[in-house]
């Protein structure tokens, strides 16, 4: 498959970029978006993201990616617990406990 090909295999198109709100990826995730291998993943109003058992950021993490920027302009509210689920979802395997994170 190349950059904006089409899979002969799949017959799925991979897209340059997707831009999305959560609503529509929400609803477009089962049947098209979860198939599509993405590079790059940047999400805008990440701190939608603070709570790590919320339908979204696990919607998000079966996403096929490579890199993830998130974006906010709403700061963690002092709140050790929606600072380790941005980073649970950006770096899962450095950040795999919550406890001893908060140890730390």
């Amino acid at each position: 498959m190349t950059k904006g090909g089409l899979s002969f295999e799949s017959k799925l198109f991979k897209p340059h970029i997707v831009v999305t709100t959560f609503e529509v990826f929400q609803s477009d995730f089962e049947d098209t978006l979860k198939h599509i291998p993405f590079y790059y993943m940047i999400i805008d109003e990440a701190h939608k993201l603070k709570n790590r058992n919320s339908r979204i950021i696990n919607m998000l993490k079966e996403l096929p990616t490579t890199r993830i920027l998130l974006l906010t302009g709403t700061p963690i509210q002092n709140n050790t617990e929606e600072l380790w689920s941005l980073l649970n979802f950006i770096e899962p395997k450095v950040f795999q406990d919550i406890e001893a994170f908060k140890v730390e």
